[in-house]
């Protein structure tokens, strides 16, 4: 009888999809373990609600600015076993990524500069208003904010003048610490922009969001795709 080569089902195939961006690997000649499959499942999980929206694959090679890119790109479970980022990249203008000598991290684009700037959850929780203020003081430039919200940006731009208070309404309207929309369990900092203009910068959030609906898009189509393909 012919050897069964696909003893494992979907979860070969998951792990084949997942190789490229893990630091492990199971042999699919032999059955996987409860443990393995599992592992499997959450890696795969993440990675596909990471790759919901428009991004990129960095690979960087220090530890500490993997890390520091994850951050960046809002990995909200912070996997170990991922050796990338996805950083979301909503433009069409090439994207680049770059470390300064204080293991700071900037992504930019031939309009736009950006960087990440994370909350103290314990100070937020404190006083969100003061811990905004505090906060934006490490970028002294940057003319606009967006707020990072798990695992995405929230399309609004907020001044300078006006983030805090974005913020601390958000913080107000999911302030119960047992509800799970407790804003201290999403609420992880603010993406700051530099632009050369205000055009640039409403160019900017458009083609983020418009490039992020096709992307949802085109995958709900391939899912249905491929369920009417199970069906037949």
């Amino acid at each position: 009888m012919p050897k069964n080569r696909n003893i494992n089902g979907i979860h070969a195939q998951r792990l084949k999809a997942i190789r490229p961006f893990v630091n492990f690997d199971f042999d699919l000649r032999h059955h996987l373990t409860d443990y393995q499959k599992q592992k499997v499942r959450t890696y795969h999980a993440e990675i596909d609600a990471l790759t919901a929206r428009p991004f990129v694959v960095f690979r960087p090679r220090r530890k500490d600015h993997l890390k520091t890119a994850q951050q960046f790109a809002q990995h909200e479970k912070h996997l170990p076993g991922l050796k990338v980022a996805f950083v979301p990249n909503g433009e069409k203008d090439e994207l680049h990524i770059r470390f300064n000598k204080a293991g700071e991290l900037s992504v930019n684009t031939k309009h736009v500069t950006t960087h990440a700037l994370l909350f103290s959850m314990a100070e937020l929780a404190r006083d969100p208003a003061k811990h905004v203020k505090k906060t934006i003081r490490k970028d002294t430039r940057a003319k606009r904010f967006t707020i990072m919200a798990g695992r995405n940006e929230i399309p609004v731009s907020y001044t300078r003048d006006r983030i805090s208070a974005g913020v601390e309404k958000l913080a107000a309207k999911y302030s119960t610490p047992e509800a799970n929309n407790y804003f201290g369990n999403w609420l992880i900092g603010l993406r700051a922009h530099h632009f050369q203009n205000q055009d640039s910068f409403m160019r900017y959030m458009t083609e983020k969001q418009a490039s992020k609906r096709k992307l949802q898009t085109d995958r709900r189509n391939a899912r249905r795709r491929q369920a009417r393909k199970g069906r037949n």
